[in-house]
């Protein structure tokens, strides 16, 4: 099981007549994988976007779900082997 944890902030500032707005966002995101075939992932969104004029401003909230099925054997990797093995086999 994994865990992941981010966050953006974005600040723009023009000098022309376009507003200024401050971006935020943070995310959260879940990772599991409870056998060889069978994954699920959560992700949790929140964006939140403020700027000088009111009607460019937003907020945004999502949630995804996915969870995946894996077909057929799995992969198997493997050992590498070194590079002086391998020169010193006859």
């Amino acid at each position: 099981m994994t865990v992941e944890l981010g966050g953006e902030y974005a600040r723009e500032i023009y000098e022309s007549s376009v507003s200024n707005s401050k971006l935020k966002q943070y995310f959260v995101g879940l990772k599991w994988r409870p056998g060889v075939h069978l994954n699920a992932q959560l992700q949790v969104s929140h964006l939140r976007r403020d700027s000088d004029q009111v009607l460019l401003g937003y907020t945004d909230n999502r949630v995804l779900l996915m969870v995946g099925w894996a077909v057929g054997e799995p992969v198997r990797t493997s050992k590498p082997r070194a590079i002086y093995e391998s020169a010193n086999q006859p």
